[in-house]
């Protein structure tokens, strides 16, 4: 279920952005193949998500969005 709920905000969020597999991957320093396999339905690691995310300009929350953040 958490799966197909991340790959449906994945899809989404390559759909919207009018950019090509290549394209993101370039701006995220990954593949055109790590795109279309995380648009497939597999999972990217924490660091591949974040960059993949960043490259789409968008942002996920994980956990309480009113939370308090972790300072890093």
């Amino acid at each position: 279920m958490r799966k197909t709920l991340f790959t449906k905000a994945i899809r989404r969020a390559i759909r919207g952005s009018g950019k090509t597999y290549s394209e993101i991957g370039r701006e995220a320093g990954l593949s055109q193949q790590n795109v279309s396999t995380w648009y497939k339905g597999h999972i990217p690691s924490v660091i591949n998500a974040d960059a993949l995310l960043r490259a789409l300009g968008v942002k996920m929350v994980i956990g309480d969005p009113e939370g308090e953040d972790l300072d890093l």
